[in-house]
């Protein structure tokens, strides 16, 4: 008897073993058996009346294993854009003792499920339904598959999603491998061999993940409304390019319609191409001169990866080189934007939810006060605007359980304050999250700052702020982290954090209401001043002791927080020139 160590398991063979080592046959399917003298089973020992004497040889493993890693390999591929097709090859290896066994032609070795994410954040792999996102070449060889020998195969991602149909999404997937040891048969078959390279696959689990975005190019400000243009001079006006999306975009040129002619030029510091990384921007310098009348033109922005962006301009010529205006300070207002978190995970807080935001409109002070709700889906849908009165009962519909697994609040939130018109102008801007979760949204967490102070032209940083209501404790899902993202950003703006966890106190609503109102008012200027140096301020015909500050790309003025506070109704003069002496 010939025992090979480290071995499980022993078979009885009867009779000369035919040479090779290893048989020649390739199996026709993997469930049949090989007609041949060796007995693979434990249990079952062949007769021994053929005279010949009794052997039991280990036989070893099968032993697959895929290289390179395949997870590791697919992060290397993405992000996918749109339309594109990217793939990368793999090797099928047989690493251990003993055969493998393939599946013939015509029969899959490799399989791609689709999966999908659904509440409360579990991911359902659907067995024998192909992931149109992901394609596979079956490997060469089938059969057997002797130690040491491999077969090729390649994995491909084919991004089928539209440009504009989601700016970011994780797709999930599972590749299934039948290759199975042909030395330990079951009862259907011959038992399934899980691949090393390659997490499992048994049950729902996927085992494959692929980000599939869609590149963001905005333009900040969306417009650029100059004002008066002395025709005695050009003046400057900066326009920021910002790259939100998560790959590079490589900016090719500019070029404006043919009503700007000669009027509007676009220059920047750097030559074109110009590669923006991911969230990085780019400061283009428009020079205008004054036309014969009112300018309204476009200005258009070309990259390799997006679609072009149009910047609308506007101008007005004047003979005038100095412009006056004077401002009356206003009541203090504040629009108020809270963005709920409505996935399955957040149906135990919906009672404390509402509850928070009746108590939030019975404490506004209308109409100092704006409110306006959204979802952390909001990207499907507008925000509900409750204008003017205490009845969220329109909002709270809005709130019921959501199946979306997209949970960007910080995106919801910029598309809630820009794809609408119910912010004013001198208002303060508080935006509330209510989420239990991390935030999945496309673009950089430090950049939304940015993008929510330029949606209101913008505002100085002091009358932007983001507070956060989140599970801090023992309430929140133990699957993902919960809202990070949010606690950061409202560190950084001076907001405030609350559990949620535990019943929403209404001193945190009374406290948002308060800091909301307690800031300098805001003047927007008729147009660009020329030297910054030279703009003058006057307060009730006296000349100003505040310290005042000019917004270059709002063009607006505003005074700093350790100013004294200038009551309703007082007169500011601004004074500036619209070109330089």
């Amino acid at each position: 008897m010939l025992v090979l160590a480290g071995c499980e398991t022993h078979t009885t063979i009867v009779g000369n073993i035919p040479g090779p080592a290893f048989p020649q046959a390739r199996f026709a399917s993997p469930g049949s058996m090989p007609n041949s003298s060796v007995q693979t089973s434990k249990d079952a020992r062949p007769p021994t009346n053929l005279g010949a004497p009794e052997l039991n040889v280990e036989i070893g493993r099968c032993v697959p294993a895929i290289t390179p890693n395949v997870e590791a390999q697919l992060s290397t591929l993405g992000p996918s854009l749109s339309g594109q097709m990217l793939q990368s090859e793999f090797r099928l290896t047989n690493t251990g003792t003993a055969p493998c066994l393939l599946p013939p032609p015509g029969e899959p070795t490799l399989q791609v499920n689709a999966c999908a994410l659904v509440e409360p954040h579990a991911v359902s792999c659907a067995p024998d339904s192909p992931n149109p996102n992901f394609y596979v070449s079956q490997p060469t060889a089938h059969g057997l598959l002797y130690p040491g020998e491999s077969t090729r195969f390649v994995l491909g991602i084919h991004n089928k999603k539209q440009h504009d149909e989601l700016a970011l999404e994780l797709l999930y997937a599972q590749l299934r491998v039948d290759v199975r040891d042909p030395n330990r048969p079951t009862k259907d078959g011959f038992e399934l061999v899980q691949p090393s390279g390659l997490s499992s696959h048994e049950g729902n689990t996927s085992n494959l993940q692929q980000l599939i975005v869609s590149p963001s190019l905005t333009a900040y400000p969306a417009h650029v409304d100059i004002g008066l243009v002395s025709s005695a001079c050009t003046t400057q006006h900066p326009l920021r390019l910002v790259n939100r999306g998560l790959i590079p975009i490589t900016l090719t040129h500019f070029s404006t319609d043919d009503s700007c002619g000669s009027y509007v030029k676009a220059n920047s510091a750097q030559p074109l191409p110009i590669l923006l990384g991911a969230g990085s921007s780019l400061e283009l310098d428009l020079s205008l001169a004054a036309p014969d009348g009112p300018l309204e033109c476009h200005l258009i922005a070309y990259a390799e990866e997006t679609e072009p962006i149009t910047v609308p301009i506007t101008l007005k010529p004047t003979d005038s080189s100095y412009v006056s205006e004077q401002f009356v300070v206003p009541a203090p207002q504040a629009d108020i934007l809270v963005v709920v978190d409505t996935s399955a995970s957040m149906e135990l807080h919906q009672s404390k939810v509402n509850e928070f935001l009746k108590t939030l409109t019975d404490l506004m002070l209308f109409p100092h006060h704006k409110l306006a709700i959204t979802t952390i889906d909001g990207l499907f849908g507008p925000p509900v605007i409750v204008h003017g009165t205490q009845d969220t009962s329109d909002a709270l519909e809005l709130l019921e359980p959501s199946p979306s697994a997209y949970e960007q609040g910080l995106e919801s939130a910029y598309l809630a304050l820009t794809e609408s018109d119910w912010l004013r102008p001198q208002a303060s801007l508080e935006i509330i999250f209510i989420t239990d979760e991390y935030d999945l949204s496309p673009g950089l967490m430090k950049d939304y700052a940015t993008l929510y102070h330029a949606v209101k032209a913008p505002l100085p940083p002091e009358k932007i702020r983001v507070h956060t209501v989140t599970a801090l404790s023992e309430c929140a899902p133990a699957i993902l982290p919960t809202g990070a993202s949010y606690e950061t950003l409202s560190q950084a703006t001076d907001g405030l954090i609350a559990d949620l966890c535990g019943p929403i106190p209404s001193a945190f609503s009374l406290e948002v209401l308060a800091v909301s109102l307690n800031s300098n008012p805001i003047f927007p200027l008729r147009a660009v001043p020329a030297d910054t140096g030279e703009i003058k301020v006057f307060s009730e015909s006296n000349k100003s002791e505040g310290t005042w500050v000019w917004h270059a790309h709002s063009n607006t003025m505003h005074m700093t927080g350790d100013s004294s506070q200038l009551y309703p109704g007082a007169l500011v003069r601004v004074n500036y020139p619209l070109c330089k002496q």
